[in-house]
């Protein structure tokens, strides 16, 4: 793991300045709290945040891990300030909220929702788009469609089992499995 270059991480966060309300907040919010943005070294091509254990619970390191993917790519890329938008989401939720499916569609929307209002943006895919019109709720009902459209797009709709598979016979590295299937739709434990 190294710590990206100053001046790319700079460019980063002042790009993310000028792209409106949410990005200008996330870019506060990372300065603020002087988050560390790292670069790891290995076959994923996201973007993710590291819990540690404390005696008063588990909490979020106050850290980025970025991809070799993500790291190469140019700091006004849309793709890649939309994944520090949603990352940055999960930082703020706190540990429990984050790792849940209500946690996940809340920074699923939001870092969509942003990524659709920068230049060089793609189209949406159809499972994305459909997750955009869901409400933002603590629904059971509209957290399993939120697990399940997540899943099928990040992992072709598979079942658990099968995600299991492909880690025990190398077909997919842990990183490159979105393990949205184990994460429970509510918060365990509030904030």
């Amino acid at each position: 793991m190294k710590i990206v270059e100053a001046n790319w991480q700079r460019e980063l966060l002042n790009n993310l300045s000028k792209a409106g309300p949410v990005g200008q907040h996330t870019a506060e919010y990372l300065r603020r709290n002087q988050i560390q943005v790292a670069v790891v070294e290995n076959g994923a091509t996201n973007l993710w945040w590291k819990a540690k254990f404390t005696a008063a619970g588990p909490r979020i390191q106050p850290a980025m891990f970025l991809s070799r993917h993500l790291a190469n790519m140019p700091p006004h890329s849309a793709w890649l300030m939309a994944s520090i938008v949603h990352e940055t989401q999960h930082l703020e939720q706190g540990f429990w909220t984050a790792f849940s499916v209500y946690g996940e569609l809340d920074a699923w929307q939001v870092g969509f929702r942003f990524y659709q209002t920068l230049p060089g943006h793609r189209p949406l895919s159809a499972p994305v788009q459909q997750l955009l019109e869901l409400p933002f709720s603590h629904d059971r009902s509209v957290l399993r469609q939120a697990r399940d459209l997540i899943n099928q797009r990040e992992n072709e709709g598979s079942r658990l089992g099968r995600q299991v598979w492909w880690v025990l016979s190398r077909k997919k590295s842990y990183q490159n499995i979105y393990w949205i299937k184990l994460m429970p739709l509510n918060p365990l434990i509030g904030g």
